[in-house]
């Protein structure tokens, strides 16, 4: 018995596990050394753009850029000096030390102006205070992590999919997430990004789905489920004209008497059809009943051909 394959319509819900991550985090540090006077916020805080988070030793804070102007001016008379010695490996290297001792001054300023206000250190995004790393009266170094703020009113969720679904997920595809741990509302999202790179131990894919977090259902490091719904059209055939569909799926196609084994690629499945995308074009005749005990290149004798 055989059966005609042809374009059929689909409907399939793809899923799979994931962790959340704010859409925006940023870890605030300074360019110099310093020392903090006074920590003006807590973990969990709440804060706004331009609040001030930290109020540093005003001392300190003048010292450094004290330092680094007198560098700065240091490298330039230096500079002016070897100018005229005729050496040129002496004033390329007088240069490069000027231009280094710049940068790094005009670094301090741009920082200070940008970060700063008076001796305060200021958010410069709204969201939540997620790590505090130091306490009033302590010093850090120039680059030190000093306190990480979160926004969370927008997240993304990277979520682990089957690989045999990569075909079937675009960039703004609707997806719905909902958490593992507890009763909580469906959240309504967009496939933000689809990670090229496989997963071998897993056979799964990395999708990333952003979404609005305002009401704060979700929180970073939160385990979710995320489900996507796709449609499509495709070759579809019965479940029972697919042999190994879970390793290497292959149907047995009819021709001039004979069936032929051959390797399909299955996009979708339901639980009685399957879609094919490569390997079957439309029209062709496929095994349905006694393919158990074919043999590839072996002539049948057909009974049936079924068609919806």
């Amino acid at each position: 018995m055989l059966y005609q394959a042809q374009s059929q319509d689909y409907d399939q819900s793809l899923g799979g596990e994931g962790l959340v991550y704010p859409q925006r985090q940023l870890v605030l540090s300074l360019p110099f050394a310093g020392k903090v006077d006074t920590v003006l916020v807590k973990v969990g805080d709440a804060v706004r753009a331009g609040q001030a988070v930290l109020r540093l030793d005003p001392l300190e804070l003048s010292l450094q850029l004290k330092l680094a102007w007198d560098e700065l001016t240091a490298a330039e008379s230096y500079l002016q000096a070897v100018m005229t010695s005729g050496n040129s490996t002496a004033v390329a290297q007088a240069r490069q030390r000027y231009a280094l001792a710049r940068s790094k001054y005009e670094t301090l300023q741009a920082r200070s102006s940008s970060f700063l206000s008076g001796n305060c250190l200021l958010a410069p995004l709204s969201g939540v205070v997620a790590a505090v790393n130091i306490v009033a009266g302590q010093s850090f170094s120039a680059n030190a992590s000093l306190l990480t703020i979160s926004d969370q009113s927008r997240v993304v969720v990277h979520a682990k999919l089957p690989l045999k679904a990569l075909g079937l997920i675009h960039t703004g595809q609707p997806a719905e997430v909902f958490a593992l741990a507890g009763p909580a509302p469906i959240l309504r999202g967009v496939v933000l990004t689809i990670v090229p790179r496989a997963d071998p131990q897993t056979d799964t894919f990395e999708v990333w789905v952003v979404l609005d977090n305002r009401s704060g259902a979700l929180l970073p490091g939160m385990s979710v489920f995320v489900r996507i719904a796709v449609k499509g059209s495709m070759l579809g055939l019965p479940r029972l004209a697919v042999l190994d569909l879970d390793l290497v799926p292959a149907v047995f196609v009819v021709q001039r008497q004979r069936a032929y084994l051959r390797s399909v690629h299955v996009i979708a499945r339901s639980s009685a059809r399957v879609f094919i995308d490569v390997g079957l074009h439309s029209g062709e005749l496929v095994v349905l009943v006694g393919l158990a005990d074919l043999d590839n290149g072996q002539e049948v004798r057909v009974v049936r051909i079924e068609k919806d």
